[in-house]
């Protein structure tokens, strides 16, 4: 049954993803398996499976032959959104945060800004608003319908997903797949 357990997990597990198993429901011993302790609970840790070198290769020339190819015709859209955004508000084009990568790795994550510059300055005095908090959800999960520290040019950003788009920039980097 152990066998079975193991071959499903391994399955169902994600490259580059750590999977973690609390012991009481699965205990199962196997090399590379490390136990650790998460919140008090014993579990199980199978560390992320990575790619095969050949696989890896192949992904990187993928990601860079279409984000190049990508960014070229999108290059006057972003330029034209760049124009809008530094037009709306004051303070950079470009949002910057620390995410964590591939294996935990950090990197710094491109997006194109679509909040106010002290957006985090202002979270406490609109915490009330979070409509996390009414639904039972997790309070860390900060979303305010409406919110008034986006800017207006964003609303139409955020609906297209288009302040994702120097995140091309990311992958061309190597700090982002496709």
């Amino acid at each position: 049954a152990d066998g079975r357990r193991v071959q499903v997990v391994w399955m169902l597990s994600e490259p580059a993803i750590q999977l973690d198993i609390v012991r009481r429901v699965c205990g199962m011993a196997v090399p590379g398996v490390e136990i650790r302790t998460v919140e008090a609970l014993p579990r199980t840790g199978l560390p992320p499976r990575r790619p095969c070198r050949s696989s890896r290769v192949i992904q990187r020339m993928i990601d860079v032959v279409v984000a190049s190819v990508l960014l070229v015709p999108l290059a006057p859209l972003m330029l034209y959104i760049a124009v809008r955004v530094r037009f709306d508000s004051p303070g950079p084009i470009l949002f910057r945060q620390v995410r964590a990568g591939a294996l935990g790795k950090p990197f710094l994550i491109l997006k194109f800004r679509t909040m106010v510059v002290d957006a985090e300055a202002r979270k406490g005095g609109l915490a009330h608003l979070n409509v996390n908090i009414s639904d039972g959800g997790d309070p860390r999960m900060f979303k305010i319908a409406g919110d008034p520290r986006v800017t207006r040019t964003v609303r139409f950003l955020r609906r297209w997903s288009l302040a994702e788009l120097p995140q091309l920039i990311n992958v061309l980097t190597g700090a982002l797949s496709l």
